[in-house]
């Protein structure tokens, strides 16, 4: 599912799922974090930055 998605598309993802990451306990942020990488093709790391 990481084929290639335009830039704008990414933030539209990011921007619906930060809440949801800043109030999420510890497993569930790394769910998030899982599935994040899976439709962006972000490393774990970039992502984390993205949602701060």
């Amino acid at each position: 599912m990481a084929g290639k998605i335009s830039m704008g598309a990414r933030r539209e993802v990011v921007s619906a799922v930060t809440e949801r990451y800043r109030s999420a306990k510890r497993v569930e942020k790394g769910r998030i974090l899982d599935a994040l990488c899976a439709t962006t093709g972000w490393h774990r790391k970039h992502a984390v930055r993205a949602l701060r």
